[in-house]
């Protein structure tokens, strides 16, 4: 049996899964995938006549082309990390209704004594604490806090010594309706 041949796209699903690609090379890349629309549109009618994986892979090539390489902040390595005791997660967390420093949407988000924990568990930017779950995807790619902690928790990417804490922190979270 011989290979079959791809399976023919509407204009408007090729569209979508382009741009759904593009779109992902950018923000991977720390840009703003919208600051890019209309040359995604010009350079996807100049090619109109190719074959959709070469369209793709021409779109891949100008995103990447377009934005700068991502920053890439090195970990240091384990040994040069605190001993935990340093560290140590504060006896309970808080949480506070919060207006968010990106677009001033009010939401319910960990305290501040909390977020000087937080930023020391994970490797987020500092800003990622202080703003709201929209935001939080938006700008940083990630999904609202809660669901990062718990992932984190899940998939023991989080030292044990701050399961308690990061426990009551999401507790606290769901019974005020944050992020």
């Amino acid at each position: 049996m011989g290979e079959r041949p791809p399976v023919p796209l509407s204009p408007e699903l090729e569209r979508w899964i382009l741009w759904a690609k593009f779109s992902a090379v950018i923000r991977a890349r720390g840009g703003n995938p919208e600051e890019f629309r209309e040359d995604f549109e010009r350079a996807l009618e100049a090619m109109k006549d190719l074959p959709f994986e070469e369209k793709q892979r021409r779109l891949e090539e100008m995103a990447i082309s377009a934005t700068p390489p991502p920053v890439i902040v090195a970990r240091p390595p384990a040994v040069a990390m605190p001993p935990v005791e340093a560290v140590a997660a504060p006896a309970g967390p808080g949480v506070m209704t919060r207006v968010c420093k990106r677009c001033g949407r009010t939401f319910t988000g960990p305290d501040e004594a909390s977020i000087y924990y937080l930023e020391r568990i994970f490797p987020f930017p500092s800003e990622y604490w202080e703003v709201c779950a929209v935001c939080k995807k938006r700008y940083f790619g990630y999904p609202p806090a809660p669901i990062m902690i718990s992932q984190a928790m899940r998939y023991r990417r989080v030292h044990p010594d701050y399961w308690a804490f990061l426990s009551q922190l999401l507790r606290m979270l769901e019974e005020r309706g944050g992020e």
